[in-house]
């Protein structure tokens, strides 16, 4: 019997991680367009798509024998493909078919993390990969509301990008903070832990501080990765192996949030 429940992904920041640069995108030109809807809704059903189509893509690569947890992968994969094409097809007849190349890079992104998610040891490169194609949302929204792919569209994908795989590089730190298992961290374990967080939020600051000095990016653009970076720094100074994952989820949304209120009125 197939499995009539859906299939939905339980990796609750990933929603975040398309949906508030797809807000940023679509809010930067100051006009809504119900367009933005359709985008939603097609990047809603190919988001949805992505885990009833890795379970495909394992019974391919691992030789998944489960025929029950296959037939309902197929059932809502073809369901969400469907959802995800129907709200697409009015915005390529629209004429906005630079959505397109965006979209092969979220679909690259996917297949590349699926194909290396059983081959490299942890999930640091692949769930970076992975915001570099969920993010495509910001330039997509910003397409199907200006009408232009330009110097605009790609520094939102630069900034979003920067600042979700800031998110990631922090999560990351706290899975192996608390792995340790060891509730007093000396200053030399927090800097083995921590070189590589506070590292990318560093070179992450200084990279959109050096846009800002070249005129590529507003201002503002430095303002909104301010609270992630002293965020990600003091969590390092005081690193310890107790993790409250739930109240770090709140906080990081809390995050992203400011984030794309500070990005949205930065005048681009």
């Amino acid at each position: 019997m197939t499995r009539l429940n859906p299939i939905i992904p339980t990796e609750h920041g990933a929603w975040a991680v398309i949906f508030v640069p797809l807000v940023i995108g679509a809010s930067v030109t100051e006009s809504f367009s119900p367009r933005v809807i359709l985008l939603a809704g097609s990047m809603l059903g190919f988001f949805l798509s992505h885990v009833p189509l890795q379970t495909l893509l394992r019974r391919r690569l691992e030789g998944l024998r489960d025929a029950v947890v296959v037939r309902a992968s197929m059932l809502w994969a073809g369901i969400y493909l469907g959802v995800g094409t129907i709200f697409l097809v009015p915005l390529l007849l629209s004429g906005y078919w630079m959505i397109v190349p965006l979209g092969a890079v979220g679909v690259a992104a996917f297949l590349l993390t699926v194909s290396l998610r059983s081959r490299i040891p942890g999930k640091f490169l692949v769930d970076q990969i992975a915001v570099l194609g969920l993010t495509v949302s910001a330039p997509a929204a910003y397409v199907v509301t200006s009408g232009s792919f330009d110097r605009t569209a790609v520094t939102l994908w630069i900034l979003n990008a920067l600042f979700f795989g800031g998110t990631v590089v922090y999560v990351h730190l706290k899975i192996r903070a608390s792995a340790a298992r060891n509730p007093r961290l000396a200053w030399s374990d927090k800097a083995r832990l921590g070189t590589l967080n506070v590292l990318y939020h560093v070179l992450a600051l200084s990279l959109v501080i050096f846009l800002v000095a070249v005129h590529y990016t507003p201002r503002l653009a430095i303002v909104a990765f301010v609270p992630m970076t002293i965020h990600s720094i003091y969590g390092t100074v005081r690193l310890s192996d107790k993790v409250r994952y739930k109240r770090l989820g709140i906080i990081l949304v809390g995050q992203s949030i400011l984030f794309a209120v500070v990005l949205t009125h930065a005048g681009f």
